[in-house]
């Protein structure tokens, strides 16, 4: 059996000629690697100047904090102004907040680049203590009374203020000011829910249930329409009202699914049938419960709704969108014999009424699975159909890669060619062109034609050195059977630019203010500083990089990797001299590190694949939530919580999320889990990535069905695209992790 592990690394041929030759692969594959220079000092916010009492003040310690930055102010002949900044926190955090006020004041009066951010602290201490007249005065202050987008955050939390102190007509106007800047999204529905309690609580029960009405028809947070429900519901005891109609019952129900909020969606279709009881109403809410509980995954309940729906409704013209659903749901629990019998019945337009769109839909799915679970003869029948009733481009170059690579497992060598080529000349785009090369080389070199092979890996090497398919071709091209292959042509190296801020950007108040803070050891408040910046000056490139570093020194890890993404995303792609130091290591970053390595050490593992696995479960956020109920760092269910943590030493924390949130518990737990799907899946990271996305079942299904083929095989066969996608940015990952910081070439 051939396959790729975990510690996958290139083999060197027996003979020295071949080492040589092997040496120079590794040689090209590590020129890839960028050279690295130095980031201007300009180009960093400055250090705290009192890193002794930020650590006290992080800790808690606050009267030590402030004893030991009166130390450090003692050969000084005035307070700093981040001297000030630093105490004003301290005292705020250590509850003496008259103090903190009255610093926090005096420097928004002293300092004009501190102003905002004062006012903003100001704002903040008045509603914690309760006191709303003060909030809203700081508020008008810092707004000028017009506040912007950015302002809504503080003018909601006043707004909230003043409704639940009694000052109904001062907190209406806060929110329609609110609802004058953004009319659609989650501060939009907590602002007509906060206008409809003004109006509840004044008596205007039509106003506040118009408004409630409104909120559940246009929500964009699945909590707001629970309580605007829950209130409507109230009201109306006491009053007929109109009741929603069809449409807007299914629009609601609809947006439930979007937001996952599944449960509540069950309901609301139980409404909707007491509401509308005719027949063809009844059909539409049994559809719409069909699609509720397949997107739920409540796997057999939606398969009984699909055969009651089948058998009810006939000759429904949705019904063969039903058999579409079961025969998805047959795909997901990895039922073989039910996949070909349903599937097969709509590929082969079996079901009346069954337009050609889900045929076409039926084709691709069964193909993919079919050859996924090693009936590739069966797939590629289906995909030379499926090819043949297919007009748009596009997909008939993904039709082409399916079935290249499906051939190319069967053996059938001559038509994965044809298929291949075919799509090569077809010029594809996106992920297909990196994809087309690479199994095009793996076609040529199984042919024997070892020129074609070198040429097309080397063409895709230079290409797309640092993307999945890139880095399976270098490896490629170091096997024995490729070494006369060797490419002597240069390859080209971009040449990252000199940054350097603008004099808009260094004069700017707020970056004088960032400043500040950094010096102080606030560098939460530092980096979202400099983030506001950016997005008005999204043309200063020093600013962008400066901005992805004070948000990775302040911990959040996604945003400083989009801003490197997306201002210097070239880079990212090619290799160049001259990088800055952090460059890389922005995107891919190593938080939490002690927690990882001991979690790592453990359980015997690498410890840079858990930072691969973590890069994609969580973005290193520590308090990331799924829709589904996924946790932390390593997104751990409170199922997988109850078995493993105790087995770790955690205890049973499946009950308890602010242990689960723990970075060094979700750690340890979600190691665990890692080894535990490694031993299942020999030691591969492939199907251990799969079985985060898709489960454990079908990625053992997929498992099985590859034996015997390289771990390229198994992952281009996976048949959901959110999953090959997936597991190719895992192990993309995991070979950037090595690349970075391990000592071998990946």
């Amino acid at each position: 059996m051939v396959r790729g592990t975990l510690h996958e690394m290139l083999p060197l041929p027996s003979s020295p000629a071949g080492r040589t030759i092997h040496w120079a692969f590794i040689v090209a594959w590590l020129s890839a690697t960028p050279a690295l220079g130095q980031a201007p000092s300009d180009l960093r916010l400055p250090a705290p100047r009192f890193p002794d009492a930020v650590q006290l003040l992080n800790a808690g310690e606050f009267d030590t904090a402030l004893a030991v930055l009166q130390r450090g102010l003692a050969d000084e002949p005035y307070e700093s102004v981040e001297a000030r900044l630093l105490r004003a926190q301290i005292l705020n955090n250590a509850g003496r907040v008259d103090e903190s006020e009255a610093l926090w004041s005096a420097l928004g009066s002293e300092e004009r680049a501190l102003r905002a951010f004062a006012l903003s602290r100001l704002i903040e201490n008045t509603v914690n203590r309760g006191a709303a007249d003060l909030a809203d005065n700081h508020l008008n202050s810092l707004t000028n009374g017009r506040p912007q987008r950015g302002d809504l955050p503080l003018l909601m939390t006043v707004a909230d203020l003043l409704t639940e102190t009694g000052r109904p007509e001062r907190a209406e106007a806060r929110y329609r000011q609110a609802l004058s800047l953004v009319r659609t999204g989650p501060t939009a529905d907590r602002a007509k829910l906060g206008l409809a309690s003004l109006h509840e609580e004044t008596g205007d029960i039509d106003r506040a249930l118009a408004l409630y009405r409104n909120v559940q028809l246009q929500f964009r947070s699945a909590a707001a329409f629970v309580e605007a429900r829950t209130a409507a519901r109230r009201l109306v005891r006491a009053r007929p009202v109109t009741p929603f109609t069809s449409d807007q019952y299914g629009e609601m129900v609809r947006r439930l699914r979007r937001t996952a909020r599944y449960r509540t969606a069950l309901e609301l279709l139980n409404e909707w049938a007491k509401v509308h009881t005719n027949a063809d109403e009844q059909a539409r809410i049994d559809l719409e419960r069909v699609e509720t509980l397949y997107a739920m995954r409540s796997n057999e309940e939606a398969i009984a709704a699909c055969i009651a729906f089948s058998s009810r409704y006939p000759s429904h013209p949705q019904v063969s969108q039903v058999h579409l659903i079961r025969f998805r749901l047959a795909v997901r629990l990895g039922r073989t014999d039910e996949v070909r019998t349903l599937g097969g019945n709509l590929w082969a337009g079996q079901i009346a009424g069954t337009p050609l769109s889900i045929r076409r839909d039926t084709g691709t799915l069964l193909a993919a699975y079919l050859v996924a679970v090693g009936l590739v003869d069966e797939g590629l029948d289906v995909y030379r159909e499926l090819f043949r009733i297919t007009r748009a481009a596009g997909a008939q170059r993904t039709i082409l890669w399916r079935a290249g690579v499906a051939a190319l497992e069967a053996g059938q060598l001559t038509r994965a060619a044809t298929n291949l080529r075919s799509l090569v000349r077809r010029r594809p785009t996106g992920e297909l062109a990196p994809a087309a090369l690479y199994w095009l080389g793996v076609t040529e070199q199984r042919l024997g034609r070892i020129g074609a092979a070198s040429e097309a890996f080397q063409s895709l090497t230079a290409r797309y050195p640092y993307h999945y398919y890139g880095i399976r071709g270098f490896r490629r091209l170091a096997e024995e059977s490729l070494v006369n292959g060797e490419d002597e042509r240069p390859r080209k190296r971009n040449s990252f630019p000199n940054l350097a801020l603008t004099t808009a950007t260094l004069n700017a108040p707020e970056f004088q203010a960032a400043r500040f803070l950094a010096q102080a050891g606030l560098p939460l408040d530092a980096a979202e500083t400099v983030w506001n910046l950016l997005q008005r000056r999204s043309h200063d490139k020093g600013l962008a990089f400066l901005t992805a570093i004070a948000l990775a020194r302040s911990s959040d890890h996604d945003r400083a990797a989009r801003v490197i993404t997306n201002h210097f995303g070239e880079f990212l792609r090619q290799p160049a001299d001259n990088l800055p130091k952090d460059f890389w290591g922005l995107v891919f970053p190593r938080p939490f590190r002690a927690e990882v390595e001991a979690a790592a050490e453990a359980n015997g593992l690498d410890p840079l694949m858990l930072f691969a696995i973590m890069r994609q479960e969580s973005r290193f956020d520590p308090k990331a939530r799924s829709a589904v109920g996924a946790l932390g760092l390593f997104q751990i269910m409170p199922d997988t919580a109850a078995v493993i943590g105790p087995a770790v030493g955690v205890g049973d924390v499946s009950r308890d999320e602010a242990a689960m949130l723990e970075p060094s518990v979700n750690a340890a737990i979600g190691a665990r889990l890692a080894k535990r799907l490694l031993t299942m899946f020999d030691g591969t990271l492939a199907p251990v990535a799969a079985s985060y996305n898709a489960g454990e079942s079908l990625a053992q299904v997929w498992w099985n069905a590859a034996d015997g083929l390289r771990e390229d095989y198994f992952v281009d066969a996976i048949p959901y695209s959110e999953t090959r996608r997936f597991v190719r940015e895992v192990l993309t990952n995991y070979a950037s992790y090595q690349r970075l910081y391990g000592n071998t070439p990946p």
